[in-house]
């Protein structure tokens, strides 16, 4: 009875344990459950938050690579001229043709140029003897001229005298009728028709005094006009005589120059290097009465566009690196300094001085130029700088909190100002920033202020 009662304790015993050792099992799987539970949660969570890259504020200064295209400046324009309507023979060059000193740009039908000096020898000839005819009448009439002065001059005295002598005599006529009329009003002697019959005297003479006066200014115009038209004739021909001298000094220098291109057998070479503009003359034509052919001289300097934020790094008398494509296919590298800028249109337009001997007018040249700014204590990539719809600049810094889940990074949002910036750089202020801060370089999602974030390890 006894050993059934100890077996039954025991059993009971065993049983209870079984039971502890099943609860406590059953707690741990649950545990284990819930870890494992948690840990997926927390990989999901983290998985899903923006992935972000850090950098910190560095202690340095922007370098700046300016690039621009221009072309070369045309040199001075200059004109090739020819006696107007001789005969070409050929024409040798076109438009954009580019011309070395002494290649033939057209050449002269000899016969016609024989014909041209002839006809210009024997035109200045004719010219000379008129000019010799015109200075022995103009000798003549000098003679006469001055026999005609002389006795315009000795009437003009009698004439001054004579209406002079009419003009007081009216004068003294008018102031006797005058007296008369005066005499009748005032003395009871006279009738009223007495007085106004010497009123109508009165009225003739100065009426005849007025005149006189008149007559005088007349002839002493008339005078005057006889002088003037004496003088005119030798004028005209004076006038002639000079006209003709330079009709003749003109064909003297034609003449010089035919004669040249006779030397030259015909052929207008280029004197010096340069792009033909445009050419007026044609194999079988006539020369014009202007530039037979036009050219520019080889390019004058470099003019480059760039942007008002390029343009305002660059300063006069600056070094820039310029390149472009020779004649024959290479690269040709040289440099130039800037002269002067100015603003056209929202640009900054460079005029460049470079060496562009050999380079036509036009031609295409890219210009580089390089520099750092000053040294500044805190730049970051311009990917970590933001801009809102104010134009207010701020970055996002990241900060490490507890959550939920444990440590986490979470993103304040800082203000800063900007000192300066290019593509890749940009130099900013913020006390809110020290060298230790980590700011949000890049993100691969968008994210807000106060954001958990995945740090990305380097």
């Amino acid at each position: 009875m006894g050993n059934e009662l100890n077996d039954l304790s025991s059993w009971n015993n065993w049983n209870n344990w079984n039971k502890k050792r099943g609860i406590l099992a059953g707690f741990l799987l649950f545990m284990g459950f819930m870890l494992v539970c948690t840990v997926v949660a927390k990989g999901i969570y983290r998985n899903e938050l923006p992935r972000v890259r850090l950098c910190q504020v560095e202690k340095r200064s922007i370098h700046y690579e300016i690039n621009g295209v221009g072309n070369i400046l045309p040199g001075e324009t200059y004109g090739v001229y020819a006696p107007q309507g001789l005969r070409v023979y050929t024409a040798s060059v076109r438009t954009g043709e580019q011309i070395q000193e002494g290649d033939v740009l057209f050449a002269l039908d000899m016969d016609d140029l024989e014909r041209q000096i002839q006809e210009e020898t024997a035109r200045q000839n004719y010219l000379r003897a008129q000019i010799n005819d015109l200075a022995n009448t103009q000798s003549r009439q000098n003679q006469e001229q001055k026999k005609l002065e002389e006795r315009l001059l000795a009437d003009y005295d009698n004439l001054v005298a004579k209406q002079d002598l009419l003009v007081n005599n009216a004068e003294l006529a008018a102031e006797s009728a005058k007296l008369r009329m005066k005499d009748a009003k005032d003395n009871d002697e006279y009738s009223a028709l007495d007085y106004n019959l010497y009123k109508k005297e009165y009225e003739r003479a100065e009426n005849a005094l007025e005149q006189a006066r008149i007559d005088r200014e007349e002839a002493i115009r008339d005078w005057n006009r006889s002088l003037e038209d004496a003088r005119a004739d030798i004028g005209s021909v004076t006038a002639e005589r000079v006209r003709l001298s330079g009709e003749l000094a003109a064909g003297e220098r034609t003449l010089e120059q035919l004669k040249q291109l006779k030397e030259a057998e015909g052929q207008v070479l280029a004197k010096e290097v340069g792009t033909v503009l445009g050419c007026a003359v044609e194999t079988g034509g006539r020369t014009v009465d202007g530039a037979c052919v036009l050219y520019t001289k080889t390019g004058d300097g470099v003019e480059v566009k760039l942007s008002e934020e390029d343009g305002k790094r660059l300063s006069i008398g600056d070094k820039v690196s310029l390149q472009c494509k020779a004649s024959l296919g290479e690269t040709r590298r040289f440099d130039g300094i800037v002269r002067y800028q100015e603003n056209q249109n929202g640009q900054r337009v460079l005029r460049i001085e470079a060496d562009v001997s050999g380079l036509p007018a036009g031609q295409t040249v890219s210009m580089n130029y390089s520099c750092n700014s000053e040294s500044y204590d805190m730049v970051i990539p311009t990917s970590a700088l933001h801009e809102d719809m104010n134009a207010m600049y701020y970055v996002y810094v990241v900060e490490e909190v507890e959550g939920i889940l444990g440590t986490e990074h979470r993103t304040r949002k800082i203000s800063v100002t900007v000192l300066e910036k290019n593509g890749g750089y940009a130099a900013i202020s913020s006390a809110a920033l020290g060298p230790d801060s980590e700011i949000v370089e890049h993100s691969n999602k968008e994210f807000a202020e106060n954001a958990a974030v995945r740090v990305m390890e380097e």
